[in-house]
């Protein structure tokens, strides 16, 4: 529309209603005052401007006219779309989630009414200023200001015109019934709107409606005002012809500051795939280490199609090179949606998605809804995943008064642990996205037990869906402990190189030397990033699950299939039995096809135990851990825990884990478990080891008298089977070979068990009774699991803390001290006697302290 002039000759026309319109009155024009009247030209030329005018005025009013009477028909449209809800709700099954769907519907449906009968509002009023002029008129914002106004709105009526359509495939009958506003009227409808405004609604943020107006066609010459244009038309033209694009190169011109002038894109297929090929490898894999690789068809064929495009001035690049050919078949079905390049969600999708999800709408209705609104699956051009990722993203972000409380609890909290540690990671806007924290006894127990970490994301915080990442470890009594807990926003290689990195700081870079995790590609490059020589183990326990869910119908069709690839992963001795065993059961069975199994045999090096039986793990899985988890997981379920509350039950728990291992610090220290026999080594066990732990050998020597001991070469070699002891049964067909070397009071077992969990083995201790060794040597006590495992050396150890000695803060003070004292609460706690003496003397400098902190310090001026 031309914009209308802002000072008019009054003159008088008369025009009929437009469409029936009752909003359509005769149009009339006022002169505003001090308007002079246009006397005419020569040649009456002023007149025929005039009539011109006229002209403009009477389609302005008409198209105004028409245009209330259109919103008024979505109105009425929307209203009918509301009934027929109703009408749904009370004739269907009181569902749950469907009273959810129905409600999301009409909230959404009302809010789109609100908005028509603005916009309503807003053109009533200019068509009567139009019409009638006047002082109204003088104040009337302009075009641009209007078509401001419209595409502030223009987002809500697309999402609504959606849910409308909807709403009437669920109830055909009564939309046909009380309405008769057909889809092709709809269409002109939109079409005469955008021509009053003379604007072109952009409704996918990648489609500009230039690109759109452009020849089907790219062609050598063409031109376009940016690269991002010209991409985006062959994007366009590449949804239609079948294929997707990729960028493959850009040129920076050095004489123009590096500026990039070139950009080329090609077909998706282009070149050829460096990855090798599995085809033939079902139970033989690769020795790559990591992640087990997805088995992906092959999709570059070396298709030269490609568009070529350089800038030649500013704000003008032309295509200089252009391959239209392929080597390969387009796709024509609606599956090409999938394309990557073509794979988007817009932003009114996001927007009808995060509505959707904010009325407890779950994923699977999401996507059903965006189906019914693009005419099947097939069309929507995102996965169910897609959606939930961006739900994730969106509800990942933390409330900024709630991670304030969290900062000023931790604030308290240091005011009575100077060591409590923390830590926020922030984005680009200063909101936090990640939140870490440590208490200072967990830093220490770190320091004794440092050997053997778990890490786990499978935890979710329910109110803002971000993972919970807590490091977890082992003490000396097999207890799991607490080395710390983060909040994350994602589970991104990024964001596990800063929690690393800060987790790693709190520690004093003191690395693990094991670390036990899920199958993650973003963890496992995190962690070579920051923890390059520390030893990466893939939970067992987690594959074994996943196992459970790929191959439950060959556990339930194949008989004994399950125990014996059990018994191949837990019970193989050496990576070759391992091997072999496992290719004999893939023969077995037939299941050279199964890809879930070829995962798992690429992947071996990174989860099956017998590549680790050389690495200390304490014995430890992440299903081990679930002690804590267990309790912990009481906290996540509640949907409304906030970071603040989290934070206050996740350290009334780490609090309650550090009292149960105080109490079995103060069983060990103040009784003594009972004999089972008179062997020496099993005294000797128990007056060095934790409780815990001497159970755990006293066990071990039960054990050894129900085995068979074979001597292959006296004081060298030992041959051992297992021939009475019903505890071993899963174990009855195997043998173990002991190697003994007197000379060098070395003995091993190729179990393994003391390289793995870090105590002597049952085989081992049936050679060591049969030699007449009747103590076990001292390199064979590791300190982690004996009484004294928290006694440390204050020397070097403190050289850590301070600054070689010197305590300069708080902290360290605080860290020096602690150090100090613990000494004298393991001496002190050894007897009756020494308890009264440590407490005496404890409450004696207790005192002598107190009153020298109250004593004013005096400084002398010089």
């Amino acid at each position: 529309m031309e914009e209308a002039p802002r000072k008019t000759k009054p003159e008088e026309e008369s025009s009929p209603p437009k469409d029936g319109s009752p909003l359509a009155p005769e149009p009339k024009r006022q002169r505003i005052s001090g308007e002079e009247e246009d006397g005419g030209g020569a040649g009456g030329g002023g007149g025929r401007a005039e009539e011109e005018e006229d002209m403009r005025w009477e389609a302005a009013a008409a198209n105004a006219a028409k245009y209330i009477a259109e919103f008024k028909a979505f109105e009425q449209t929307m209203k009918t779309n509301n009934e027929n809800l109703a009408l749904l709700e009370a004739n269907f099954r009181p569902d749950k989630d469907y009273k959810k769907f129905i409600s999301a519907l009409k909230k959404c449906n009302q809010d789109v009414l609100n908005c028509f009968g603005q916009l309503i509002e807003k053109s009533e009023m200019m068509l009567h200023v139009l019409i009638d002029g006047g002082p109204v008129y003088s104040s009337l914002p302009d075009d641009a200001e209007c078509i401001d106004h419209m595409e502030s709105k223009s987002t809500d009526v697309d999402d609504a015109i959606t849910i409308g359509s909807t709403s009437f495939m669920l109830d055909a009958d009564n939309t046909d019934r009380d309405n008769n506003y057909s889809d092709a009227e709809k269409d002109n409808d939109v079409s005469d709107m955008d021509t009053i405004f003379e604007h072109d609604y952009e409704y996918h943020d990648h489609q500009s409606s230039r690109v759109e107006s452009l020849d089907n066609e790219p062609h050598v010459g063409m031109e376009f005002d940016s690269f991002e244009e010209a991409r985006d038309f062959y994007n366009i033209y590449a949804f239609k012809a079948g294929f997707s694009i990729r960028k493959t190169s850009h040129y920076k011109a050095k004489k123009h500051d590096n500026m990039v002038t070139a950009h080329q894109y090609c077909c998706s297929k282009q070149g050829h795939s460096t990855r090798p090929s599995h085809e033939n490898e079902k139970t033989t894999g690769s020795d790559v280490q990591g992640t087990p690789q997805k088995d992906n068809p092959n999709r570059r064929t070396g298709c030269k199609a490609r568009m070529r495009v350089r800038m030649v001035e500013p704000q003008k690049w032309i295509i200089v090179t252009f391959e239209k050919d392929h080597n390969h078949e387009l796709i024509t079905t609606p599956t090409k949606t999938f394309f990557r390049s073509h794979k988007t969600i817009t932003t009114e999708q996001k927007q009808l998605i995060y509505m959707l999800n904010e009325q407890n709408i779950s994923t699977s209705q999401i996507m059903s809804f965006l189906a019914a609104k693009e005419g099947g699956r097939n069309y929507v051009p995102f996965t169910h995943k897609d959606v939930s990722s961006e739900v994730a993203l969106k509800n990942r972000s933390f409330n900024g008064i709630d991670v304030s409380s969290a900062l000023n609890y931790f604030r308290e909290i240091r005011l009575n642990d100077p060591s409590f540690f923390y830590a926020v990671n922030v984005d680009e806007e200063h909101m936090a996205r990640n939140l870490f924290w440590v208490d200072g006894r967990s830093r220490m127990a770190y320091q004794h037990f440092s050997d053997v970490v778990t890490f786990d994301t499978t935890y979710m915080t329910n109110k803002y869906n971000m993972p919970f990442a807590p490091f977890i470890g082992v003490n000396h009594h097999k207890q799991s402990i607490f080395f710390g807990c983060a909040l994350i926003r994602d589970e991104t290689a990024s964001t596990f190189v800063w929690l690393f990195r800060t987790w790693l700081q709190a520690m004093e870079g003191h690395h693990p030397k094991a670390i036990i995790t899920d199958q993650d590609p973003a963890m496992k490059k995190a962690i070579e990033e920051v923890f390059p020589n520390t030893v990466h183990r893939c939970c067992l326990w987690h594959i074994m699950r996943k196992a459970r869910e790929h191959l439950a119908l060959l556990y339930s069709t194949k008989e004994g299939f399950e125990e014996e690839l059990k018994s191949c992963i837990n019970y193989s001795l050496t990576i070759k039995e391992f091997e072999t065993e496992w290719v004999s059961l893939i023969e077995r069975y037939n299941l050279h096809d199964n890809n879930h199994l070829s995962l798992l045999w690429r992947g071996r090096h990174q989860w099956a135990p017998v590549f680790f039986r050389d690495t200390f793990f304490a014995g430890m899985s992440m299903s081990q851990s679930s002690e804590g988890m267990n309790a912990l997981s009481k906290i996540l379920l509640d949907s409304c825990t906030s970071v603040y509350k989290f934070v206050q039950q996740f350290e009334k728990l780490v609090a309650s884990r550090h009292e149960k291992e105080d109490e079995q610090d103060f069983k060990t220290a103040s009784g003594e478990a009972s004999l089972w026999s008179y062997d020496p080594i099993e005294k000797q066990a128990r007056d060095v080891y934790t409780h815990t732990l001497f159970k755990e050998v006293k066990r071990q020597l039960k054990y050894a008298t129900g085995y068979r001991l074979v001597e292959l070469q006296k004081n060298v070699s030992y041959k051992i089977s297992n021939f009475m002891n019903p505890d071993l049964r899963k174990q009855s067909l195997c043998s173990y070979i002991v190697s003994v070397d007197l000379s060098e009071k070395k003995i091993n077992c190729n179990c393994k068990m003391f390289e793995f969990v870090g105590i002597l083995c049952s085989h081992i201790l049936k050679v060591m009774s049969y030699i007449g060794i009747d103590a076990i040597p001292p390199h064979y006590i590791l300190k982690r699991w004996t009484k004294y495992a928290k006694k440390v050396a204050l020397s070097g150890r403190l050289d850590l803390i301070t600054n070689n000695g010197l305590a300069t803060s708080n902290t360290q003070r605080f860290e020096s001290l602690n150090l100090r004292a613990q000494k004298v609460i393991i001496e002190g706690s050894r007897s009756a006697q020494a308890y009264q003496v440590a407490c005496q003397k404890i409450d004696l400098l207790a005192n002598e302290l107190a009153a020298m902190n109250l004593t004013p310090l005096h400084v002398g001026r010089g």
